[in-house]
C-alpha cells in the first residue's frame, strides 16, 4: 500500500511537471476573446455584489469596545458582521459635544490649578437694554458642563458677550508654548434665522485676543492646537510667553462669546462649554481615510476612532457608523458555479442569502437600503436578481458595470432574500477566479487540463478536445474566499 501511494505521487509530481513545462513554453492556449458591446472588458472586474447598507447609532459608546461591538437583547455582547460603508471612506460620525472624559475633558484643572474650570460659573460682562447675559452650570450625564446665556426680549443694539476663564502663567501645562495644548469642545444653540454667531477667543493681559477655530451659527464644534501654533497663527500680534520680556503676558484667558446682532429676534441664545482642556498633548479621537489626525471640526467624521485619551465614551446617541453588509456576510449564504455555453459565457455563479442587521438594547437604525454593485459587469450578463421576491433583472440588465443599482428602503433587522445569477466571459471569469491549492485533488486534475490545453494548443488540432479540456480547466477556479 505504502509503495502504490509513493507511485501516484511521483506520477503526479512529474506530471505536474510537464504540465508547467508546457505552459511555459508554448503560446497561450486561450487567446482572449473580444468582448461583445455589451459586456465589460476585463479591467477592473470583480463579482458584483449585493449590500445591505445602514447607519447605525449607539446610545453609548466607550471606547474600550470592540469595532461593532453591541448589547444584544439580553445585555450580553453581540458583534455586527458588517464592513464599513461601501459609499462612505469616513463612515464613523461623532458629535463632539456628546463626548464625555471625566477629569480629562470636563473637570480638568486647566494645567496645574487647583480647581476645574467647571467647579464655578465664569466672570460675564453687563447686559444691555431688552437683552440680558448669565452663566451657569448644568449636567450631561452627570457630568457639570458651563453655559453663557442671553435672552432676547425686544428692541436691542448688537452685541458680543463673552465669559472668561484666566490662566496665570505659572500654572500652564508646560513652560514651553509648544507643549501647551488648548482643547475646547462647544455647542451652539440660537433662534433659526437669528444672524447670530459663536465663537471661542484667546487673549492676553493687553485684552488682544485671537479666533480659535470657526466661528459657528448653530451646532457643535471642536479644536485641539498649541499655543505656540495658536500665536503663530496670529503672526505673533497676540502672545502668551511665560517668561519676563518680549511677549510676556500675566494670563491667557479663554473666552467663549456670543454675537447678537442688531434685529435679532426674541428669544434664548446659548453657548455651552461640554469640554476644555490644557495639556502637555493634543486630545484627538481619531483619523480620517488619509490618515489624517482630526484637529478641528463641526462632526467628526472619521475611518479610524482612537482617542489620545482614556475613558471616553460617546453618549446620547452620539456616535453612529454607515455599514455595509455584503451578501457574503449574509445568513444562509451559498454560491454555486456552473459550466455554460451561451455565445461568449462559459461560466454562471448563482448566488443567493439573507441580509439582516441584528437588534440590541443600545442600537438603532436609519436609512437602510440595498444596492447592487456591478463592480465592471455589464447588466446584461445578470439574467436573474430577485430581492424578497421581487425581480429587478429587467432594471439591471440596462445599466454598465461602473453603475450600482439602488433597490429601495428595507427593514433591517428582517432578513431581505436576494438571489442573482452571473454569466462570465473567459477572460472576465479568469481575471475574477484563482486555481485551486497546487497540491489538492482539484490541483491536480486542474493543472491536468492545463496540460492538455498546452499540448493540443501546440499541435493546433484537436479543437474539440481542446474545448473540452478549457471548459474542465474553467470549471475548477473559483471566487477566491476573502471572507
Amino acid at each position: 500500500m505504502t509503495h502504490s501511494k509513493k507511485s501516484l505521487i511521483a506520477i503526479a509530481g512529474v506530471f505536474i511537471s510537464v504540465a508547467i513545462f508546457l505552459m511555459t513554453a508554448t503560446q497561450p492556449a486561450i487567446a482572449p476573446e473580444a468582448a461583445p458591446a455589451t459586456t465589460q472588458t476585463t479591467a477592473g472586474v470583480a463579482q458584483p455584489t449585493p449590500y445591505e447598507n445602514t447607519n447605525i447609532t449607539w446610545s453609548s459608546y466607550n471606547a474600550s469596545m470592540a469595532r461593532n461591538e453591541y448589547l444584544n437583547g439580553t445585555g450580553a455582547a453581540g458583534y455586527i458582521n458588517a464592513e464599513p460603508s461601501v459609499f462612505y471612506q469616513n463612515y464613523i460620525s461623532v458629535n463632539p459635544s456628546h463626548i464625555i472624559a471625566p477629569k480629562i475633558l470636563e473637570n480638568d484643572k486647566l494645567g496645574t490649578l487647583q480647581t476645574t474650570w467647571d467647579s464655578s460659573p465664569w466672570a460675564t460682562g453687563t447686559s444691555i437694554a431688552n437683552v440680558t447675559f448669565s452663566t451657569s452650570q448644568k449636567n450631561i450625564s452627570g457630568v457639570p458642563v458651563e453655559t453663557l446665556t442671553a435672552d432676547v426680549s425686544g428692541t436691542h443694539n448688537a452685541r458680543q458677550q463673552g465669559m472668561v476663564y484666566n490662566i496665570p502663567p505659572s500654572n500652564y501645562s508646560s513652560q514651553n508654548l509648544e507643549y501647551d495644548y488648548v482643547t475646547f469642545i462647544m455647542n451652539f444653540a440660537v433662534p433659526r434665522n437669528s444672524g447670530a454667531v459663536g465663537g471661542v477667543t484667546l487673549q492676553n493681559d493687553t485684552y488682544s485676543a485671537i479666533e480659535i477655530g470657526n466661528l459657528i451659527t448653530s451646532g457643535t464644534y471642536y479644536f485641539s492646537e498649541n499655543l505656540a501654533q495658536i500665536q503663530k497663527n496670529a503672526e505673533y500680534t497676540v502672545t502668551w510667553n511665560t517668561t519676563a520680556g518680549s511677549g510676556y503676558s500675566s494670563l491667557l484667558g479663554i473666552v467663549p462669546y456670543i454675537n447678537i446682532p442688531e434685529g435679532a429676534p426674541n428669544g434664548t441664545y446659548s453657548i455651552t462649554i461640554t469640554a476644555l482642556a490644557m495639556t502637555t498633548y493634543p486630545i484627538t479621537f481619531g483619523s480620517n481615510y488619509t490618515g489624517s489626525t482630526i484637529t478641528s471640526a463641526p462632526t467628526l467624521q472619521l475611518s479610524n476612532f482612537h482617542p489620545d485619551v482614556n475613558n471616553v465614551t460617546i453618549v446620547n446617541n452620539g456616535y453612529s457608523e454607515a455599514l455595509s453588509m455584503p451578501i457574503e456576510m449574509g445568513q444562509n449564504y451559498t454560491q454555486t458555479q456552473n459550466q455554460i455555453s451561451s455565445g461568449n459565457y462559459i461560466e454562471e455563479t448563482t448566488t443567493q442569502g439573507n441580509l439582516e442587521y441584528p437588534t440590541g438594547t443600545d442600537i438603532s437604525y436609519t436609512g437602510t437600503n440595498i444596492t447592487m454593485s456591478l463592480n465592471g459587469i455589464g447588466g446584461i450578463q445578470i439574467p436573474v436578481l430577485d430581492i424578497n421576491g421581487v425581480s429587478y433583472t429587467g432594471k439591471v440588465s440596462n445599466m454598465s458595470g461602473n453603475q450600482t443599482l439602488y433597490a429601495g428602503t428595507v427593514n433591517p433587522n428582517e432578513p431581505n432574500n436576494v438571489i442573482y445569477q452571473v454569466e462570465y466571459t473567459a477572460s472576465q471569469w479568469n481575471s475574477i477566479t484563482s486555481p485551486p491549492f497546487f497540491l489538492s485533488v482539484q490541483g491536480i486534475e486542474y493543472y491536468w487540463w492545463i496540460g492538455i490545453i498546452a499540448i493540443f494548443g501546440g499541435l493546433g488540432i484537436f479543437a474539440g478536445a481542446k474545448s473540452y479540456a478549457t471548459g474542465k480547466e474553467e470549471n475548477l477556479r473559483a471566487p477566491p474566499k476573502v471572507r
